[in-house]
């Protein structure tokens, strides 16, 4: 920006200090779904948190999922997960509730997370009542 520039061509630390208080930096994590990176989710957090759980509409909390590797002209199917996407969950809000009791317990400052569930395909279902029941099955899994 010309005020960052502006700050380094002559000197003026406080330019530079201006622009760096008003910036934020974004970083996005993808874990893909996957188990094994639910362990590692604390080592990720550094600050003011948003967690996007996404997941499939037409498939059943219930069911299981597939983890797909995407590479150019290729999808590979790596396993099945043994957990329903249900389970899956209720262990990606456990990871976190853990981490922010843990660090509520050491009297940090870090904001509490946001986290957002996001269900895709939507616009495929015309079955208004399965709707209101997978509604109805996050908000419990969310109250649990």
């Amino acid at each position: 920006s010309k005020l960052a520039k502006k700050g380094v061509k002559n000197r003026n630390i406080k330019d530079v200090q201006e622009l760096l208080d008003k910036s934020m930096t974004l970083y996005c994590t993808d874990t893909g779904g996957q188990p094994e990176f639910q362990e590692v989710l604390p080592a990720l957090i550094a600050g003011p948190v948003i967690y996007l759980f996404i997941f499939n509409l037409l498939q059943s909390l219930d069911s299981t999922y597939s983890v797909t590797y995407n590479t150019p002209g290729q999808e590979i199917e790596a396993y099945t997960s043994s957990l329903s996407v249900k389970q899956m969950l209720m262990e990606f809000l456990t990871s976190i509730a853990s981490y922010y009791s843990t660090v509520s317990r050491q009297k940090t400052t870090i904001p509490l997370p946001s986290v957002i569930g996001v269900g895709t395909h939507r616009d495929l279902i015309r079955d208004v009542e399965l709707l209101k029941k997978i509604d109805m099955e996050l908000q419990q899994i969310c109250a649990s």
